[in-house]
């Protein structure tokens, strides 16, 4: 096998030609963590610096953050721990899954990244919200109905709109011109640029005429999908509630779980999911 060095000049960036080698990968071996979709690795490739090549039959991608150091995904192949012991102090690497940590923890130092733990809910639990615990999510959803929404399944022509929701979003919080944020505009561009390609499928709900929440995804594996972004402007009780709700229902059948990606640590995202009762949690780690 090649020097981590040599592995990372060989890397290239991530366009939408790459499709198919990904999803030929992902299909091979299923994941089950977030970030290690072709969705995630082609909308956020500008900002995290996405970069990929092939080795010994496994699938090797890398990315930098503004102002962190490159880490690395997780290899993705018929043996990634393999992969790991062989380079895996050579470079640091982040998203490891509970099957490779498994494989590995004896011998290398991995960290759990509590902050960075995906949250998975059952689907038919939000399509249905039966029984006591989602009586809360059942009262804001009659708040919300009260006035009329319009539910609209999203396509590329809703680009305009959904740009200007953001636009709003940004205008009325703390997020205005933030490079976090300004990095998730960009994707969402994206995202509608390539929302018939990639497969995406999106709920949006306007009031009054104005779209004032969105939701889009895309499948993770064969059962399980992920929800890659979700806005809804502050105009409206319930909101929230309404469009998760729709966009469960959106999802095809075959699909039982959601991914809602993680907390990062904020207090008020993180108590925001545990009040939908996911399901279970995707652990993390990394290996510095």
């Amino acid at each position: 096998m090649r020097k981590a060095s040599e592995l990372l000049a060989s890397m290239a960036p991530v366009s939408i030609a790459d499709r198919p080698l990904f999803e030929r990968y992902f299909k091979a071996f299923p994941q089950e963590i977030c970030e290690m979709t072709f969705t995630n690795m082609l909308l956020w490739g500008e900002s995290r610096k996405h970069r990929f090549c092939e080795e010994e039959g496994h699938l090797l991608t890398s990315f930098e953050k503004r102002g962190e150091k490159r880490k690395w995904y997780p290899p993705v192949g018929p043996d990634p721990s393999r992969i790991l012991r062989e380079i895996g102090k050579e470079v640091s690497w982040l998203y490891l899954g509970e099957n490779i940590a498994s494989q590995i923890r004896e011998t290398l130092p991995l960290q759990e990244e509590r902050d960075r733990f995906d949250y998975i809910y059952g689907l038919q639990d939000l399509r249905e919200l039966r029984g006591g615990k989602y009586a809360e999510k059942r009262n804001l959803l009659r708040q919300c109905l009260k006035h009329n929404p319009e539910i609209v399944r999203l396509q590329s022509s809703h680009r305009e709109e959904c740009k200007a929701m953001i636009g709003r979003w940004m205008d009325a919080g703390e997020h205005q011109g933030s490079a976090s944020t300004l990095d998730e505009v960009s994707a969402l561009h994206l995202a509608m640029e390539h929302f018939d390609t990639l497969g995406l499928i999106g709920i949006g709900i306007r009031i009054n005429g104005t779209m004032e929440a969105f939701a889009i995804g895309a499948p993770l594996n064969a059962t399980m999908f992920v929800e890659h972004f979700e806005k809804t402007s502050n105009a409206y009780p319930g909101l929230y509630a309404l469009i998760l709700h729709e966009f469960a229902k959106a999802i095809p059948a075959e699909f039982t779980h959601l991914n809602r990606e993680e907390d990062l640590g904020i207090p008020g995202l993180r108590t925001a999911k545990e009040r939908w009762h996911p399901y279970s949690l995707v652990k993390k780690y990394s290996l510095s």
